[in-house]
């Protein structure tokens, strides 16, 4: 089912948004296992939520849209 969701999904987004989306995805996933399911007595680590936002940030902006300056030589025509 993945990989039907995963073909489908990398012809609208391409194939370096959709890795750090299942990147960002896993790591949110195990972020709400270590809060929901701790494991020991440590809770969660400030790496982990680090992170989890730095997946999140790096798909924000490869996803975000530039616009180009127009160059010297192109204004000139």
């Amino acid at each position: 089912m993945f990989i039907a969701v995963a073909a489908f999904l990398v012809q609208h987004t391409g194939v370096l948004i959709l890795g750090l989306g299942t990147v960002a995805g896993q790591t949110l996933s195990a972020l709400a296992l270590d809060v929901l399911l701790p494991t020991d007595d440590g809770g969660v680590h400030v790496a982990t939520v680090v992170g989890t936002l730095l997946a999140f940030a790096a798909v924000a902006i490869a996803s975000a849209r530039f616009r180009r300056r127009p160059t010297a030589s192109s204004s000139a025509d």
